[in-house]
């Protein structure tokens, strides 16, 4: 019996003394994540009063329009009380957490520069589980970095699907 290659989308089983092959189909882990994450960080904020405007909020500028992951980690624009916010839902589930770190801080940047520009009245957050914050954020190279870029975050616990802390 000639057996393909193994590889990451096909898995051989060994069932009843016979060869089973499965053909497994793979989706990138950050798109199945970042958008379970991008739902629990709504559903979050809608308990904790605020109203979704945007799902997911488009920053244009000029000709220029920025969208997020397509559908894997998106900004979401929130309003409470005529307070308004933008919030850029991550996951750091990347082979790299410092790799996922500076790219956050990239993202942060271009859109807070852009968000001054066209929609200054919001306020952009990074939303992040509770579990990144305990086991990454709260590492003292990480705490650094996060200080002297003043990143908001909004740190949700995604058992319970509620905003656990404010960090500005």
């Amino acid at each position: 019996m000639h057996l393909p290659k193994q590889s990451k989308n096909i898995l051989l089983i060994k069932k009843q003394d016979r060869l089973h092959l499965k053909v497994l189909r793979i989706h990138p882990t950050p798109r199945r994540s970042g958008l379970s994450a991008s739902i629990t960080v709504k559903n979050a904020l809608i308990k904790d009063g605020w109203i979704i405007t945007d799902d997911p909020y488009i920053i244009q500028y000029r000709k220029t329009t920025l969208y997020a992951d397509l559908g894997a980690e998106r900004p979401i624009a929130a309003e409470r009380d005529e307070q308004k916010l933008v919030i850029e839902v991550k996951s750091f589930i990347g082979a790299s957490k410092i790799q996922d770190l500076n790219e956050a801080l990239g993202q942060y940047d271009i859109y807070c520069y852009l968000l001054e520009e066209i929609a200054p009245e919001r306020k952009l957050y990074v939303a992040v589980s509770a579990v990144t914050n305990k086991n990454f954020f709260s590492q003292d190279i990480i705490q650094l970095i996060l200080k002297k870029h003043q990143l908001p975050i909004i740190v949700v616990d995604t058992a319970t699907e509620e905003i656990r802390q404010w960090i500005n």
